[in-house]
């Protein structure tokens, strides 16, 4: 059980770096103007997402102990691997939420502090 929680925290870290990045950039490609806009809104989305990572662990194991009191999951066999998969599913999507909305909030600072073309 510990090492489906080490492991799928590990992975679920790992993938929310890579998808918060891309998203980063997809909100900076599409909603700034300027690169001093860029970096504010990716050092707020940064910051939120990085903040993300620790509630992420514990969303991700109460709600994995829950699901396996719920339905009497067997802790033998493979399921540490789909338990581990599980934990770094809800890893990625708490990061990833907690990232979108550091980057909006980035988008609408950024715009009020570096003011660029209207438009």
């Amino acid at each position: 059980m510990l090492a489906a929680i080490i492991l799928g925290y590990f992975l679920g870290t790992a993938a929310a770096w890579y998808l918060a990045k891309k998203l980063l950039e997809l909100f900076a490609d599409r909603y700034t103007h300027s690169p001093a806009q860029r970096r504010f809104m990716k050092v707020m989305g940064g910051v939120l997402g990085a903040i993300a990572l620790a509630p992420a662990i514990f969303i991700s194991v109460f709600f994995s102990g829950y699901l396996e009191r719920e339905f009497a999951l067997p802790v033998s066999g493979a399921y540490w691997v789909l338990h581990a998969l599980g934990l770094a599913l809800l890893t990625v999507l708490t990061v990833l939420f907690a990232t979108g909305m550091g980057a909006v909030l980035g988008v609408i600072g950024a715009r009020s502090l570096y003011p660029g073309r209207r438009g």
